[in-house]
């Protein structure tokens, strides 16, 4: 095992239950506005047509709609994604509550995925100081997290 305690003061199990819901939270909240505007782009899409009707107006509604329709699959795509993100924080949250690492796992997964990514967002974040400093600070709670739950499957696994 890694940790023995989360933040110095609280057990493991009490810290990646706090991971858990936060991620599962911040997940469901964030997938919401997404949805909602995956079926806004026409409507704006609509007035701009409006706006522009000297213009050839077959191609303005067709650019339109053609873009309307794409930002609609890439938003319902990453909402989706959120989803299943708060699903394995779900997992996370079980698995902690029944003590069973394969559950934990997925989250454990998950975190090395963000590692991975963060450490991208880091090496290309070079350009100015305040973006360099926040991908640091949001990879240093990222391993954080992946610790604690690295140390939960561990010390799950073991039992």
């Amino acid at each position: 095992m890694i940790l023995e305690t989360f933040l110095g003061c609280f057990s493991l199990e009490t810290g990646g239950l706090i991971i858990g819901w936060f991620g599962l939270l911040m997940n469901f909240i964030l997938s919401i506005p997404l949805f909602i505007g995956a079926f806004l782009p026409e409507y704006f899409c609509k007035e701009y047509e409006e706006l522009e009707y000297a213009r050839s107006e077959g191609e303005i509604y067709s650019f339109c709609k053609d873009l309307g329709h794409v930002t609609t699959v890439i938003f319902l795509i990453l909402c989706a994604l959120l989803l299943f993100f708060a699903f394995i924080h779900f997992k996370l949250i079980r698995g902690i509550k029944t003590r069973d690492y394969a559950k934990v796992t997925w989250a454990w997964v998950l975190y090395i995925v963000n590692i991975v990514f963060g450490v991208l967002h880091l090496l290309g974040s070079f350009g100015s100081f305040e973006e360099l400093f926040s991908s640091a600070l949001a990879l240093i709670i990222t391993i954080y997290c992946f610790l604690v739950i690295h140390s939960l499957r561990n010390k799950f696994k073991l039992c």
